[in-house]
Parts: structure tokens; sequence; C-alpha cells
């Protein structure tokens, strides 16, 4: 419910994905969601090839992004770790959820001030029996210890508080983003924009800064408007069955 949820209260939002290459050097532009199979953001088959034919020394990463999909986020932060380049990443607003997984591959990170890196258990929507939903649980059980290990490589920080601080969905500021070993150092200030581009009132904890003005209607408005028009119809069966 929380992945959908953060659809709806991005919805229409325009996130932006490009490239732009100048001599030995690219800029890679990640101001969207991660993955497009549930977001429509940033295809990371897409991300992929294009980092791949990239013939360059250095690739700056800039990003400002809520997250989404952890598996395309993995596949996308194993193309920079392959690359030859020097990477080196620039969160700009927010770098939150499976963004991470960009940065977590990166030889510097800088983050700017009044920017946000976010770090919690991965999510996703699942359906089945229970022996399905067994198998989803021990596949997600099976990512979160992928991304300890990485956020362990990236900061040297002790595998239980990197399990703590995700199961807390941990909010860092970039001062102690850099503290605790996920960013170099903090460089310039995020703009107004770039903070306030995405809700992020779906994740647990988030900073007042980053949550906006709730929808209408929310999912779980819909789902009890649902649920009452099915008992509505439950009842005229009943009524007309007695």
């Amino acid at each position: 419910m929380k992945i959908l949820q953060l659809l709806l209260e991005n919805k229409g939002k325009q996130g932006e994905f490009k490239i732009v290459q100048l001599g030995r050097e690219a800029t890679v532009y990640v101001y969207d969601v991660i993955g497009d199979d549930y977001y429509g953001g940033v295809s990371a088959k897409q991300f992929v090839s294009d980092i791949a034919a990239l013939d360059v020394d250095v690739i700056k990463l800039r990003v400002n992004s809520p997250g989404g999909d952890v598996f395309a986020g993995v596949a996308m932060g194993q193309a920079l770790k392959n690359h030859s380049a020097k990477i080196i990443a620039y969160i700009d607003g927010q770098a939150a959820s499976a963004a991470t997984r960009l940065t977590a591959n990166a030889d510097e990170v800088h983050i700017a001030a009044g920017a946000f890196y976010m770090i919690h258990n991965s999510w996703t929507i699942a359906a089945g029996d229970t022996r399905e939903l067994a198998k989803t649980a021990s596949l997600l059980k099976d990512v979160d210890e992928t991304i300890v290990a990485d956020y362990h490589a990236k900061t040297g920080q002790p595998v239980e508080q990197l399990h703590q601080w995700m199961n807390e969905t941990t909010w860092f500021k970039a001062e102690d983003a850099v503290k605790y070993g996920f960013a170099n150092s903090v460089t310039g200030s995020a703009t107004a924009e770039a903070q306030n581009r995405w809700n992020l009132a779906a994740y647990d904890n988030a900073p007042k800064e980053l949550i906006s003005k709730k929808p209408e209607k929310t999912l779980d408005d819909r789902a009890s408007e649902l649920r009452a028009s099915a008992e509505r119809r439950l009842a005229l069966l009943e009524k007309i069955a007695a």
C-alpha cells in the first residue's frame, strides 16, 4: 500500500532523466523515481544501456529522487560500479530508498546542505497464497542483506546499526550523511525546487519539509469507499434473498 500511496501523492509530477556529455566527462541527471514498472520513472534497462555506452573518464551523477523499485536501483547501481569511469555523485535534493543504490556505488558522494538521504527496508507489491507471500518475504530479506552489505562497504558502519537504521526508516540530514559515511562532503545548498519536488509523506518519519498537502483522497479513503459500496451491495442482496 505504501508504494501505491507514494504514486498517488506524486501523480503528475514531472521527472527528468538525461545525460549531457562534454568531452571525456558526462553528467547524468536522475531527477525522477527509480524504475518504470510501477512508477513510470527512469527505466533501469535504458539507464544500464546508456551508462554502458558512455566512453568517458568521469561520470557526474546528479540525484534528486524519491526512490522507487529496489531491483531497478540495484541494477542501475551495478551499471555504475561496472563502468571504468570515476563516478562522482551529487545529491541535489533527496536520495531516498532505491536512489541510495546509485550513490552507494559512487567513488565520491557530495550532498547539498538541506538535502536528505534516507534508508529503509525494501518494499514490494505482492499477491498470492501463503506460499507465494512467504517466498516474497524471503526474497525481500535477501535483498535487505545485500543492501546492508553495500552500505557497510561504503560507510564502515556496523551491520547491526545499519539494520536498525533501515528498520526505523532513517532520514539523514546532509551533515549526518557525511558523519556516518554515506557521503564525503556537504557541497552547496539544495534549492527550494529540489527540496519540494516530491511529496514523501508515504514514507515513515518523513521530514516535514518533504511532505506536501495530502491528496483529496488517499488510498485508504478509496479502499473505505469500495468496502462501503461492497457492504451496501451485500446488504441489498441479503434483503432480496430474505
